[in-house]
Formats: structure tokens, sequence, C-alpha cells
């Protein structure tokens, strides 16, 4: 995975992002990081929970052609928003952290307990049943345990169908439970920033824009993360480019990063 960047440090000195800027990678911890021409190494902390980096990668394999993996990471894609969604019940309930620890170390390696968890949950807190579509599993067990590779139509078929499922359930959750929701997301960010070494400088941004502006049709989400993906290809070189020809007129430099946000030293 891959967000634009900036250095951290640099802004931080400056009091503005400067016009050097990366595409970096992240992995499973979210966290990016950078190291710019004056040796300042910075991290850039991915605000986006574990669901939505994960459909925005089965969307990148989706467009590049890898269908076996489209199909893997959206599976995984809503395993991980099913944990989610039991993080965000429990807190509309109070649970405390190290209760809900306790407690999903006990399903943490079974996804079949945390599916069973949630059912539990969606008709305690909503009040109604919630009912997976059938063809989700089948078509999944037949990529991961079958080792099945998909044709291109039948795997955006089956990305599509995972993506209504989280779209329909998170703004469900969005609309009745926005404290909830955001506070889970916040103490996820909070655990992962205190893992970094206490003077590193940081920084935060959305990082994924597939799930982001969660639209209702998954052709348009998948054209636009298109756009977008293409658009940070191209982000450094323009803004060098446009960086060198405001300093030749003797103008200050443009904000790079618009969506990212420093930090103060831990």
């Amino acid at each position: 995975m891959r967000v634009f960047a900036t250095c951290v440090q640099c802004w931080q000195k400056k009091g503005a992002p400067t016009s050097e800027s990366f595409t970096v990678h992240y992995y499973d911890d979210r966290v990016a990081y950078v190291t710019c021409s004056q040796g300042h190494r910075s991290a850039l902390l991915i605000q986006s929970p574990k669901f939505e980096v994960l459909l925005e990668s089965g969307a990148g394999a989706l467009i590049d052609g890898y269908t076996m993996e489209a199909a893997a990471s959206f599976s995984a894609a809503l395993e991980r928003f099913f944990e989610f969604c039991v993080q965000v019940f429990c807190e509309t309930r109070k649970l405390s952290q190290d209760i809900y620890d306790l407690m999903f170390k006990e399903m943490a390696r079974q996804s079949e307990r945390q599916i069973g968890a949630f059912l539990v949950l969606h008709a305690l807190e909503l009040g109604i049943p919630y009912k997976l579509n059938q063809d989700i599993p089948t078509f999944r067990n037949g990529v991961i345990h079958k080792g099945q590779i998909p044709t291109p139509e039948s795997a955006k078929d089956f990305c599509r169908k995972v993506y209504k499922e989280i779209l329909t359930v998170s703004k469900t959750l969005l609309e009745k439970f926005p404290d909830a929701y955001n506070e889970v997301i916040r103490r996820d960010l909070s655990s992962r920033s205190s893992k970094l070494p206490e003077d590193m400088p940081r920084a935060t941004s959305t990082g994924t824009v597939f799930f982001m502006a969660r639209e209702e049709d998954f052709d348009d989400a998948l054209m636009n993360f298109a756009r977008g993906r293409q658009a940070m290809e191209l982000a450094p070189s323009l803004i060098k480019m446009f960086s060198n020809l405001i300093a030749s007129k003797g103008s200050p430099q443009p904000s790079a990063v618009p969506n990212a946000t420093p930090e103060d030293k831990h």
C-alpha cells in the first residue's frame, strides 16, 4: 500500500509543508516512514481502519487484473469489518478495553466466532437480524480454500457484493452510533502512535480514498479510486515542477499535503 507524504519535521520547522514530496509504502501497522533530503525521518499514521485499507488493496488488485488477490483482499476486509463492528457495539455499551481484549483473545484466530459475535450484537443493538449474502462465503471458499482463480467479471461481482455489505452496515453504524464509531478509530490510531519512538515527528492522514466517500455505486467508487491513484503517481513530480516555477518568480511555496496533520512529539 502507498500514500502521498511530505517530511513532518520540515513541516514543523517551517510552519508549512515543503515542496519535497514522496509516495511511500505502508503495511500492516498502517504507518508510512519518510526520510527527506535533509535526513529527517518521520512517520505518517494512516487513520483508516484496517478493513478500509484491505478494501483499497483489493480495489488496486482488481484494477490491475489480479483477480485472486482482489477476492482475497475483499474477503479479508469483510472479516476485519465484522471485528470492527464488534468493537463499535462494545463501545456503545462502554465495555472496557481490557475486558474486550480478553474476550477477543478467545476468538481472534477463528473468524466464525467473530461473525457469531457480530450477529448477536447486531441483533441486540439494532433490533434486527443480519443476514449475509450467501454468495459471498461460497465464492470466498472457492478462491481461498480451493485455489480457484476467478475471471475478472466474477471477481468484480464478488467485490461488489462485499462492498455493498460493508457499505450498508457502516452507514447504519455511523448514523446510529457516530461517537462509538469514531472512538474505535481514534483509539486504534492512538495505540499505533504509542508504539513509535517518542522523539519521532509524526502526522496523521486519511490515507485510503477508495471507501472514504462511501459511494453508493461500486463502479463509481472503483473509477474514482483509479483516478486518485493516477493523480498520486503524478503528484510528486508536478509539485516539484510547480515549486521550481514559483521559486523562480520569488513567491512562497505552496501547501503540499492538505489531508495530513502534524502532531506534537510524544
